[in-house]
């Protein structure tokens, strides 16, 4: 009889310390995941970087020439 309650509570460990290795296993996943959508969104990010700046020098020189041809349209 005791052999059996010994087997039973060596089992409920066992059992125990398995679902909390996998319960790890899934929760390191979970942060990797998160960890790689950060990534990503870091990278979108430093390759946006170059197009907007060369979007605002385009803007500005645009907006130099605007100014430019007002300025010239009211000298007349």
């Amino acid at each position: 009889m005791e052999m059996y309650i010994g087997l039973a509570i060596v089992a409920v460990i066992l059992i125990w310390a398995i679902f909390t290795y996998n319960r790890f296993i899934s929760l390191r996943r979970f942060k990797d995941e998160a960890w790689s959508g950060i990534a990503v969104q870091l990278k979108r990010r430093h390759d946006l970087a170059p197009i907007c700046s060369a979007w605002s020098s385009a803007m500005r020189s645009t907006k130099r020439s605007c100014w430019k041809r007002s300025a010239a349209s009211a000298a007349f």
